[in-house]
This record gives structure tokens, sequence and C-alpha cells, in this order.
């Protein structure tokens, strides 16, 4: 019985907890000056400007300044110098979050677009939210998202709350259903944009380099040159070993990584190149699963036709394989492929040229 008791302290003082730090990202949103980027206490972001709240296009401007890592430090570490300059180095968020308040659609300091549903029907979370990517795992960053959309669009959290709940997700939310990154919901001249394509963890074709950039993953950064991979050697002339992107090409990278490419054509991503490390995708799927599940992901109606040849010459020949298929909903060719020389995955999307016959 003693051991009983023990054990429901211990799960008391961790509830005990868990409502302090709701309770903190609550009263951090209601204070005119503070956003918060994560769940524990004083993980907190200074608001520095807001512009166009409740609008098509609202904005509010952030920024991890020296004060908000003293004061995490305090709560969490020993407060020192060190602490502080760690923690400032270690916090990496999107400068802005954006929202069109009519559509519902915002993205959080992460990068990561949502679209806010309205009030939900499950009493665990207070509100409905759909993430950009499908199937993606966001209740972690649940509250820190939902105090974003608070801030940017207070009034039609405030419509939510008088309103019946909306129906559970998968009553609204198709596998296969077009996505649209919330990202693209503030620009242009007062209006928002709409891209009617497919998102790959935020990213779609249509967008700007600027749109791209905050779209993306926190742990990923555009870059127009890398370090020039060691095969290629050392250059002779003594400038700087680095490989230049192409014209109109972006590298996405992540540390010292390559992950992707996007071109660009008339200031738009016109095709996207992503590698396995894109996907987080450890090792050991066959690019048969990566096509299957491109294609119960993506809902590309008639599927993807398979190809293989043998490519390179002499000692160093490989087969390369790779899946086609067109989403028709969106004008979208994917190609799913595995290079047999390095086993890796890549997937490629590109607008599905049209011919005017008439």
């Amino acid at each position: 019985m003693r051991g009983f008791y023990r054990r429901l302290v211990k799960l008391s003082g961790l509830v005990a907890a868990f409502l302090a730090a709701t309770a903190t990202i609550a009263s951090a949103t209601a204070d005119s000056d503070l956003l918060p980027y994560g769940s524990k206490a004083e993980m907190f972001l200074t608001i520095t400007g807001r512009s166009g709240i409740d609008s098509d296009h609202a904005e509010v401007t952030v920024r991890h300044t020296r004060e908000n890592a003293k004061a995490f430090c305090a709560q969490h570490g020993d407060g020192s110098e060190a602490c502080i300059d760690k923690t400032l180095a270690d916090v990496k968020v999107q400068d802005s979050i954006l929202a069109n308040c009519s559509t519902g659609k915002f993205t959080s300091v992460s990068g990561k677009g949502f679209n806010f549903r309205g009030r939900a029907a499950e009493t665990n979370y207070p509100y409905a939210v759909q993430p950009d990517v499908p199937g993606a795992n966001f209740y972690a960053d649940y509250d820190v998202a939902i105090a974003g959309f608070r801030a940017l669009c207070p009034a039609k959290v405030a419509q939510a709350d008088r309103e019946d709940p909306v129906p559970p997700a998968a009553d609204y939310y198709p596998l296969d259903a077009d996505k649209q990154s919330a990202s693209d919901v503030a620009e242009g001249n007062g209006e928002a944009v709409s891209l009617a394509g497919s998102s790959f963890r935020g990213v779609q074709l249509g967008m700007s380099e600027q749109q791209i950039a905050q779209a993306l993953d926190p742990s990923f950064v555009l870059k127009d040159e890398i370090p020039a991979p060691e095969i290629l050697g050392g250059r002779t002339d003594g400038g700087p070993n680095v490989l230049q992107a192409p014209s109109g090409t972006l590298f996405i990278v992540r540390g010292e990584q390559q992950c992707g490419t996007v071109t660009f054509r008339g200031g738009q991503a016109d095709r996207l190149v992503l590698y396995q490390c894109y996907f987080d995708i450890a090792g050991g799927m066959s690019i048969q699963d990566f096509a299957q599940q491109v294609i119960d992901a993506y809902g590309l109606e008639d599927g993807m036709a398979g190809s293989s040849q043998t490519r390179g010459d002499g000692a160093y020949q490989f087969e390369h394989i790779e899946y086609a298929g067109v989403k028709q909903a969106t004008s979208e060719r994917f190609t799913a492929s595995s290079n047999g020389l390095s086993n890796s995955l890549t997937l490629t999307i590109e607008r599905v040229p049209h011919a005017k016959f008439n």
C-alpha cells in the first residue's frame, strides 16, 4: 500500500507539472509581448511587431532575445552566461508567423503549416488543427501552434469558442487530398495566394524562395553553395573548394548534408528534387515500398509505372530504378528513383507541361 501511495504522489506531481506548463503557455498568449516556442516554462520569444491581425494576411514577428534565454536558464539551468549563450544558439525559430484568418491557414514558429478548423469535439484538445503534411504527429507542438494562431487571429478563436465543435479529423482529412502550405496565405497585395498543389513537408511547387525558406523544417536551410564532395578532389587554383548551385537552383541542406534541390522559374519553384535525408528515411526502405507510399500519400490516380536501366560504364556500372506517375488533379509528375551506386532514394516533383492543340 505504501508503494501505491508513492506512485500516486509521483503521478500527481507529473500532472501538476503538465498543468503548470499549460497554464504558462495560456498566460503567455494573453501577454502582448511574449509567444511560446515550446511547452516548458520560460520557453518564450519576444514579439517585435504585428500587422493585419484578424485579416487574411496577418503577421506577427518574433525574436529570441537574450532576456528570453536568461529567463529559461534561470528556470532550467544554472543561470550562467554559458547556459544563456547555448540556449541562444540552440533555439532555431522563424522570424515571423503568418495566417489567413478567413481560411484558418497559418504557420507556427517552427515553420510548419497548419489549418485551424474550429472547436474540437475531443476534450483532450480544445481546437481542431490540421497539419499540412498528411499523417504528421504534431501534438507535441499543439499548444505552441494554437498560441501562435491566437496571436494572429484572436477573433477567429473567439468565434470558434461560440460555435459547435467540428467533426473529428478523420471525417474531413482524406489522405490524398490536395495540400496547401499555410506559409503562402499572407503573400501578395492584400490577397491570399492559393497554391493548388501537393505539400512535401510544407514545401510546394509554385512557392517563392522566401516562402520555401519559411516553410522548411527549421533543421533545413537553402544555400547556393555547399562544400564540394571529396570525390571531386580539391581545386588547383587555390579557390574555395565549394560546389555552386546551377543558375536558378538552390540546395536544401541539413548541416553538411545536401537533402535536395529547388529549381525556380519566373521566381517560383518549378522542380523539386528531394533526397532520402529530406524524408528522414534512415535506411532499409526498398524503392518499391517508397513508391507505394508516394502513391498512397499523394493519391496518384493511376499509380506509378516502374522501369530499370543500367548506367555508367566499365567497373562503374550500376542499376537505376525509377517509378513515375502523374497526379492528374494537380498536373504534377512524381518520379521515385533508386541509385544502385549509392543505394539512396530520391523523389522528383515537377509540373506536367501542357501542349496547346487548338
